[in-house]
């Protein structure tokens, strides 16, 4: 009887401590220091280019850039240049003009060791400078007794 309560205790101790008999060894410390890249990045948006080439009234160019400045922290900058000339049937306009956003980001994801992943959130503050300019427009009448009014 000794025996089994001696048996039952040593299964238990093995089933609920396996500690006790598979001893881990100490692995040592790892000796390689990564270490995150810090700068400045550059970029063009393609959209403004892209719908140049596609529409015949639209011109529009965008540089934008950011730097890291902590781990999860970026300051923000953009600066571009649109031309957009809307014909309707009853207007023709001209708008134009240059602008600057200046601003920060966060990086709200998680990237494992070496990964430069950003899925951010961001405030931004606006410079801009635009002008307009009317160059047609139609006077409206619902007779065409006078005919069309078209004013330059």
């Amino acid at each position: 009887m000794k025996q089994k309560h001696i048996f039952l205790l040593l299964i238990s101790i093995a089933v609920f401590h396996p500690s006790a008999f598979f001893a881990q060894a100490k692995q040592p410390a790892d000796s390689l220091d990564y270490k995150e890249k810090y700068g400045l990045r550059l970029g063009v948006d393609l959209s403004k280019p892209l719908r140049t080439i596609l529409e015949e009234n639209y011109q529009g160019f965008e540089i934008n850039g950011d730097y890291r400045i902590y781990e999860d922290y970026y300051v923000a900058g953009e600066l571009g240049n649109e031309k957009n000339v809307v014909s309707e049937p009853n207007v023709t306009a001209e708008a134009s003009g240059s602008y600057l956003k200046l601003g920060v980001n966060y990086n709200a994801y998680d990237n494992w060791q070496g990964m430069e992943n950003l899925i951010f959130a961001g405030l931004r503050y606006g410079f801009a400078t635009y002008s307009s300019e009317l160059q047609e427009y139609s006077i409206y009448s619902p007779t065409n007794y006078f005919g069309p009014d078209v004013r330059t």
